[in-house]
């Protein structure tokens, strides 16, 4: 259109000039008419050129959305195929999760078998083992006879005899603070190769070296000393179930280089050395058992870590006592725990006021064992010269006293002795600073094995 217009334009300026050359009127004429058509023809060119121009106009516009949709259809397009991938990702981890399962679902098919199979056994071994704690337990409850017999054969220093001892002091299973307490093994009484190495007399001084002594000589040694006052025949008490309650004390006693069942009958053997002074001849039978049993049970269940520990790590025992005397309370109340089980109760005869008096002298004398105590109970002592011993307070005094000094009485053991507890207490505090620095708490002073000084720390805790 655009050539067919330049052309029709040159032939106008050709017919203008030859129009303006020739002069005849006819030509003339001609000419002009022609030259109208020719301007018509341009005019309906220019509109048609027009039209053209809008529709270019209006299909660039359609060109451009048309671009447009095919860029948001590759986004869109990448889109699924990301989403294509993903999905494929997840049907192999689905596959392999449905492997997994298949897998440990046959594990544990195998391990619930096995888990069967241990169930049937130790069913089996708990009947059995039911079975012998029957037998066992037979043997503890003695009759008089019986025990006037074992008696003269222990006496008698007879090994056979001595371990008819041992199979009786074993308790049928009883629980403890809640805590199922395991009959004890016969492995330490098998051990005593004898029995009473050591006579009442020797057991009344504080010469005696108590590292001679095995364990289980130490039990039948403690049952001594009550056959000395005759405190079974005066208080009627069951023999048999006073075994049973010495030897799960014992058990409950833990291997600490300290407080562990030697030291708890050391405390005893020199309480009954204060007893034969002539203390024993003041007061009643009923108070020589408070004292004795105080001392057997004075640090029962004892962890190695002192009160201090036990407040500053805010321990079960700390919470439960309200950080008073922790383990003061703790041990007196293992003690009455253990009494009230038929099984270790031998004071089942006993009437509810005895039983009540027992316990409220056991419990003061045992909490008096807290040095935190102490300021105070010399204050008392003081204000107290001289003791009526008829006086309910001050004989609950002097037995808070006594057990005391039984406590912190290895200086007046022989030299050897004592240097072996002083050696056996500094392992116990510095294992203790030892675990302090572990928890970042700040360490004892005296319990620092790089700045304490052993000798300075033993005569600062006696």
């Amino acid at each position: 259109a655009m050539d067919i217009l330049k052309q029709v334009e040159v032939l106008i300026e050709k017919v203008r000039g030859i129009g303006e050359v020739r002069e005849a009127a006819s030509l003339r004429r001609f000419e002009l008419n022609t030259l109208k058509a020719l301007e018509h023809i341009l005019h309906s060119i220019r509109a048609f050129n027009e039209e053209k121009e809008e529709e270019r106009r209006k299909l660039s516009a359609v060109m451009r959305q048309v671009s447009i949709l095919f860029k948001d259809n590759e986004e869109t397009l990448n889109k699924y195929k990301e989403a294509r991938q993903r999905v494929q990702q997840m049907e192999g981890d689905t596959v392999k999760a449905r492997n997994d399962v298949i897998k440990y679902h046959g594990q544990f098919t195998h391990k619930t078998i096995e888990c069967e199979q241990l169930r049937a056994q130790i069913s089996w071994l708990s009947t059995d083992l039911k079975e012998k704690q029957k037998e066992l337990w037979s043997l503890v409850n003695l009759n008089s006879s019986d025990s006037a017999e074992l008696d003269n054969a222990v006496t008698t220093n007879d090994k056979a005899q001595t371990l008819v001892f041992c199979r009786n002091t074993v308790p049928r299973h009883v629980h403890y603070l809640g805590q199922p307490l395991a009959p004890l093994s016969l492995d330490l009484f098998l051990r005593a190769t004898s029995a009473r190495r050591v006579s009442r007399a020797a057991l009344k001084t504080v010469e005696i070296d108590t590292f001679e002594l095995d364990e289980a000589e130490m039990l039948l040694l403690v049952e001594d000393m009550f056959r000395e006052y005759d405190l079974f025949d005066k208080l009627n008490l069951s023999v048999g179930k006073f075994r049973a309650f010495l030897v799960t004390v014992h058990s409950r006693y833990r291997s600490n280089p300290f407080h562990n069942f030697h030291h708890a009958f050391c405390v005893t053997q020199m309480m009954f050395h204060f007893l034969s002074l002539g203390i024993a001849d003041r007061i009643s039978s009923m108070d020589i058992m408070v004292l004795l049993l105080s001392a057997v049970c004075h640090d029962l269940d004892h962890p190695g870590l002192n009160n201090g520990f036990q407040v500053a790590t805010c321990s079960a025992l700390s919470l439960v006592y309200n950080d008073t005397s922790v383990l003061e309370n703790y041990h007196v109340s293992c003690m009455f725990h253990l009494l009230s089980h038929p099984e270790t109760d031998f004071m089942n005869k006993f009437e509810p006021a005895a039983k009540k008096e027992f316990r409220s002298k056991v419990v003061s004398s045992v909490l008096s064992t807290d040095m935190a105590r102490h300021f105070a109970i010399l204050k008392d002592l003081e204000a107290n010269q001289q003791m009526d011993m008829t006086s309910p307070e001050e004989a609950k005094l002097m037995f808070m006293l006594l057990l005391k000094c039984a406590d912190v009485s290895n200086e007046v053991r022989p030299f050897s002795v004592c240097c072996r507890w002083a050696v056996n207490l500094m392992d116990e505090f510095f294992a203790q600073g030892d675990l302090e620095a572990e928890l970042g708490l700040p360490v004892t002073p005296f319990m620092d094995r790089k700045k304490s000084d052993a000798a300075e720390n033993a005569n600062g805790f006696h």
